[in-house]
Parts: structure tokens; C-alpha cells; sequence
């Protein structure tokens, strides 16, 4: 017997989270070696990105319903943007109800 945590068994989260934190690191490093490499902090491009959700299932799927990016510096500011609905598909059975409820409360 093994107890599942979120769809996985505890030892496969456990790999994947350390996974995650490793990939993490990887970025860390990545982002301060562009900072050191940079003459001026302020000439560095960087995107922000915001999403939101239809719903989030049971095994952590989440269905994205809009994101927006925008790229900008700080000495430039907003020097870019891009707003859009990707088509989620179809909801898993049983859903439906869960994202139009979700929606409602959110578009009040």
C-alpha cells in the first residue's frame, strides 16, 4: 500500500518537487549571470506574465482561460505587451459546472 498525494505516489512528488527546485536554481544562476554580464541593471529586459485559470483538476492540470505578457525595462518601461485567450478545449466530465461558476464570480 502507498498513499497518494495529488495523483502521485509520496516518493514521485517528492522527486518531482526536487526537480522543481533544482530548475529553479538553474534560472537563478542564468538570471545573475546576464545581471553581471550587464553594464547597467536598468537596460535589462525582463517579461512579466500573468494567467488566469478555468479551472485547476485534481492532478494539478491547470486550464488557462486569458494571459497577458508585457516586456518591459526599467530605464524603457512597457515596451511591449501581448492579451490573449488560448482556446482551453474541452473540460474534463463533471467540470463545466465548476468554471462557469468560477467565471461568474470573478466577472461581477
Amino acid at each position: 500500500y502507498q498513499r497518494r498525494v495529488r495523483g502521485r505516489i509520496i516518493s514521485q512528488r517528492q522527486a518531482a518537487e526536487q526537480a522543481e527546485l533544482d530548475q529553479r536554481e538553474e534560472e537563478r544562476r542564468y538570471c545573475s549571470g546576464v545581471l553581471e554580464r550587464c553594464d547597467d541593471v536598468s537596460d535589462v529586459e525582463f517579461y512579466i506574465v500573468d494567467a488566469l485559470t478555468t479551472i485547476e483538476y485534481d492532478d494539478g492540470v491547470y486550464v488557462p482561460c486569458e494571459v497577458g505578457v508585457v516586456r518591459c525595462s526599467l530605464r524603457d518601461g512597457i515596451t511591449g505587451f501581448r492579451h490573449f485567450f488560448p482556446d482551453p478545449g474541452s473540460l474534463r466530465n463533471g467540470h463545466t459546472h465548476s468554471a462557469i461558476s468560477k467565471a461568474d464570480l470573478e466577472h461581477e
